[in-house]
């Protein structure tokens, strides 16, 4: 922490957006992202919560917008802001969640992402309680590191994210690139009955992304003044 506080003297600046059931980020526990912001803290980058309702728009000094599993509704005003964000060529974090309130869909859409109205499990690879172990890599330069040391992504059951079909290739469309995946055995269920997943024919099956990153970098509709 201390080399990289000398070799960049400015830190980097990460928001924390607030006030819609995010995860809280100075508590502990299975719940808190208290450890998330002490590691974006060791690695030089002031974190600053953001609370978007009040009119204002994303600082300028801003070079990451972190948006933890929001439980309460986004206004469409506040979405805008995050949009108009982006086109500038900044930067987002966005987590979803069982409990993430319909809305920012739309924005994911706009940068060819599609979110699924569902829950991931995958049988074949699953710990103890609901624990799902992710080891399916994809080709994106960030997850590398992870697939070449066989590293393990333990996370709870999860909504899919995937390219919108068609989106990769158009003309000034984001591009989307598969982070990690399921194995083959995974399921997302869109049926459920006090908790339990009831299966349907419309369940999609197979090897399924839960996490992916869009970039719009060099196309004209980006800015880039970030």
């Amino acid at each position: 922490s201390k080399i990289l506080t000398v070799s960049n003297a400015k830190p980097s600046t990460a928001y924390y957006l607030i006030r819609h059931g995010e995860h809280e980020p100075q508590a502990e526990g299975a719940f808190g992202y208290k450890k998330f912001v002490e590691l974006l803290i060791f690695n030089n980058v002031k974190v600053n919560a953001l609370d978007l309702i009040k009119g204002t728009d994303v600082p300028a000094d801003c070079d990451l917008l972190i948006i933890a599993g929001p439980q309460e509704e986004i206004s469409t005003a506040e979405l805008e802001k995050v949009d108009r964000y982006l086109s500038q060529g900044g930067r987002l974090f966005f987590l979803a969640n069982a409990s993430t309130k319909p809305g920012p869909e739309r924005l994911l859409a706009k940068w060819g992402v599609e979110l699924g109205n569902n829950l991931v499990f995958d049988a074949q690879n699953t710990a103890e309680g609901q624990l799902i172990l992710f080891e399916n890599y994809g080709s994106h330069p960030i997850v590398q590191p992870l697939s070449k040391n066989k590293l393990v992504i333990y996370q709870s059951p999860s909504r899919s994210v995937s390219a919108y079909p068609g989106s990769n290739g158009q003309a000034d469309s984001a591009k989307v690139t598969d982070l990690f995946s399921t194995g083959p055995g995974g399921v997302a269920y869109t049926d459920f009955h006090k908790g339990v997943p009831y299966a349907t024919p419309n369940d999609r099956r197979g090897v399924i992304p839960v996490a992916v990153a869009a970039e719009k970098g060099g196309l004209r509709t980006v800015k880039l003044e970030r």
